[in-house]
């Protein structure tokens, strides 16, 4: 398999009153092309809230918006969020080198605090208009 290994994501909060916020993972690397492998997302807010998950990846210099499906929901016994929303799902998306990568999460309702962990591991590859390959050997 080619690239190196790569992860990022980050914790969004949306406060009481908050209905949507967008989220900018810091410590991609430049100049290179990050291939989106895998979502995971574990979610706190409370009864009955519907989030939103989506990535927006720019792939040739195009923005795309990709919703992620949350997959399973529980009560959960922190009483700031009591309800828990949860999944992981297996995608391909190639994140331009030196573009923005967005995660954006909003809900239904914005009553009382919410807490979307959103976790994003794929590949970093050198594209070739950035560092031609070697010469074989």
């Amino acid at each position: 398999m080619n690239g190196e290994i790569f992860s990022t994501g980050g914790v969004i909060n949306l406060e009481n009153g908050e209905s949507i916020k967008d989220f900018h993972p810091t410590g991609l690397p430049e100049n290179k092309l990050f291939i989106i492998e895998f979502v995971g997302i574990n979610a706190f807010a409370q009864p009955g809230q519907v989030l939103f998950i989506a990535l927006q990846v720019f792939t040739n210099s195009v923005q795309g918006i990709y919703p992620i499906v949350p997959t399973g929901a529980s009560s959960y016994s922190d009483p700031t969020y009591p309800a828990r929303i949860f999944g992981s799902q297996h995608v391909r998306l190639y994140a331009d080198p030196n573009s923005d990568l967005i995660i954006t999460v909003s809900r239904n309702n914005d009553t009382a605090d919410a807490r979307a962990f959103v976790h994003l591991s794929g590949r970093l590859i050198t594209p070739w208009h950035v560092a031609p390959p070697s010469l074989p050997q």
